[in-house]
């Protein structure tokens, strides 16, 4: 990524599990337009699956916010975004980014008997209408399988919620105001209401697509 963000003159944000001196952490790295390295945070709040895979907490105390030409993002990788705490540490923050991996069915129920895109309401939807300095809230999220793990979600961009905004929604949530974009599903708009017993765990086609917000 380091290559990329050079070759092509962008800054990239990307996660990867690897090993960092006394342990193993899920981090995510920004690196500006010359490929250097200008930001780090380890994830904090670990999934079930990544305790099994005996990865390292990163520190609360270590997670800040930091600045891109004078703008301030904040960082909070997948589970990071639904926890207060976390949040608190980078309520400064202008735009917020929750890059994700979800593992498993995404138009499903989950273990807390929720409906998951209902669920995920509470992490980058919630970030952008509730927290003050928060203007984009912007949540890439992989999709395909890796080493026998289906990972399914839907990609989207959060703003403050304003009359006149286009209803939209994950896949059996109902339409409202707030997001940017959604990327879509195979036979499935994001601007119209799907009954979840109709959708539940069928398969789902994820097309390739590009969310796109300018950031002044």
């Amino acid at each position: 990524f380091s290559s990329l963000s050079r070759e092509y003159s962008v800054y990239t944000i990307t996660c990867n599990n690897m090993g960092e001196n006394e342990g193993v952490y899920n981090t995510c790295f920004v690196f500006d337009t010359y490929g250097k390295e200008i930001f780090r945070q380890r994830k904090v709040h670990l999934t079930e699956m990544e305790i099994s895979l005996s990865l390292d907490p990163g520190k609360l105390e270590d997670v800040r916010s930091f600045k891109i030409y004078d703008r301030k993002f904040g960082i909070a990788i997948s589970l990071d975004a639904f926890c207060p705490d976390y949040l608190f540490m980078i309520r400064d923050a202008e735009f917020f980014i929750q890059p994700d991996a979800n593992p498993g069915k995404w138009n499903s129920y989950i273990g807390n008997g929720r409906w998951q895109p209902e669920d995920w309401m509470d992490s980058s939807y919630y970030v952008a209408q509730r927290l003050p300095y928060v203007r984009y809230a912007i949540n890439p999220m992989m999709v395909g399988n890796i080493l026998d793990i289906n990972f399914e979600g839907q990609s989207a961009i959060m703003k403050k919620a304003e009359k006149g905004d286009l209803p939209m929604a994950y896949i059996g949530n109902i339409p409202t105001v707030g997001f940017k974009e959604i990327i879509g599903i195979e036979d499935y708009r994001p601007t119209e209401y799907y009954d979840r017993k109709d959708v539940e765990n069928r398969n789902l086609i994820y097309p390739e697509g590009v969310l796109e917000v300018e950031l002044q």
